[in-house]
């Protein structure tokens, strides 16, 4: 561990731009780019809940293009998926989740702009979008608060709303951006 930084529960995710860096620590010098943090191996989660400055609104059009226009080690991201979310399900979520609370205590304590309500409300976990989407209005959603899914209209936004990215290990982003184009 270097000398300006500090071991944290999870990795920290930094971001310039649309790249995103995963490092196990905080480092002081870079708290500028603090985005959030990794809670399993390419599964990102921001720093706080609702639009920040990331997307204007977290509804589910916003989140996925923010998600598709990250960057990581050349990997592409996205929303998550249903069997992501089900990883995230088959973990001790009560664990998650306070882990999810200890982490934005301690960015808040590092002097980072992090969400400072998942301590005395669960629900400030967060609810992030999931890429499925069940017809041309709704889409899957999932509560890292309370492990539940349900759907809801992607023109939504609620203040629990909170960024997930995943990278997919094995599909490049140059590749990607070749399907994309076709």
């Amino acid at each position: 561990m270097k000398k300006n930084s500090i071991k944290s529960v999870f990795p920290v995710v930094y971001r310039r731009g649309n790249e995103f860096e995963i490092l196990p620590e905080l480092i002081l010098e870079r708290k500028n780019e603090v985005w959030g943090y990794e809670i399993m191996p390419c599964v990102v989660i921001a720093k706080k809940c609702g639009s920040d400055t990331n997307v204007e609104s977290a509804n589910w059009y916003n989140s996925k293009k923010f998600a598709q226009t990250s960057v990581l080690n050349g990997m592409r991201g996205s929303l998550p998926s249903r069997a992501i979310v089900a990883k995230l399900k088959a973990r001790d979520f009560l664990v998650l989740r306070s882990q999810i609370q200890k982490m934005d205590r301690f960015l808040c304590d590092n002097g980072i702009d992090a969400e400072t309500r998942s301590e005395k409300n669960p629900r400030y976990a967060g609810v992030v979008w999931c890429a499925e989407e069940n017809d041309y209005r709704t889409a899957n959603y999932f509560s890292l608060a309370t492990s539940r899914g349900n759907y809801g209209l992607k023109v939504a936004s609620a203040k629990t709303s909170r960024l997930m990215v995943v990278f997919n290990v094995s599909v490049p982003a140059a590749k990607m951006r070749r399907v994309v184009l076709r």
